[in-house]
């Protein structure tokens, strides 16, 4: 292991999650500290289980295709720049789940992926490729049995994507096209859920808003 780059815990504080420089992504045992899984961020990871999706622009905005295993997929990964070339080396986000089920993470040496694990079986549930990088996600943390766990990302753009066991859905939001003039939000830089879960906190450069999303079920 070359070093810790993220740390996380889930709600419960049963596990912790290390996403390290080499690329890995540890679970630990929060009593113990021993280490209970490994994963790699790449095509290996990848199983007959794990649902990929990948997305497409059209006219009518963004939306997401479900890749098949079988035709092959070429992970997008990036090289790391001579002057920093540890910003794009690592696991540099890695968030639990609001009732531990899924971790989701984002290897930076293939920023525009998200990793999607299953805390049952420890394997890759979803792996979800962007257009542009990731640059914030956030699971909403308001769970019931009648409704499934919610990811929302950002990719420094005018959408917001969420992703459930259901699917991906790409949401366009008003107002970011530009940072010219008053009220108008911007690349969409950061994200956060309100604690009922019904709102997102969106955060451009300069201005940030509140989305209020009814029924965003995928």
């Amino acid at each position: 292991m070359l070093g810790i780059k993220y740390v996380t815990q889930s709600v419960s504080e049963q596990f912790a999650a290390l996403g390290c420089y080499d690329g890995t992504c540890k679970l630990l045992n929060s009593v113990t500290w021993s280490v209970l899984k490994e994963w790699k961020h790449t095509a290996d990871a990848i199983t007959k289980n794990t649902v990929l999706y990948n997305e497409e622009s059209s006219a009518n905005g963004s939306r997401f295709e479900i890749i098949d295993k079988d035709q092959g997929f070429q992970l997008p990964f990036v090289k790391a720049h001579h002057d920093d070339p540890y910003l794009l080396v690592g696991v540099g986000i890695a968030k639990f789940s609001a009732t531990g089920r899924y971790l989701a993470t984002r290897c930076d040496a293939v920023p525009s992926v998200v990793w999607v694990w299953d805390m049952e079986d420890l394997g890759l549930c979803s792996l979800i490729n962007h257009q542009a990088p990731v640059v914030a996600l956030d699971w909403d943390p308001v769970f019931s049995k009648d409704t499934d766990e919610t990811l929302a990302m950002s990719c420094n753009s005018d959408h917001v994507y969420v992703w459930s066991t259901s699917g991906v859905l790409a949401l366009k939001v008003p107002n970011c096209e530009t940072l010219n003039g008053a009220g108008e939000l911007g690349p969409i830089r950061n994200i956060a859920w309100s604690c009922r879960g019904n709102l997102d906190y969106l955060k451009g450069d300069y201005h940030f808003c509140l989305c209020y999303f009814p029924n965003y079920g995928v």
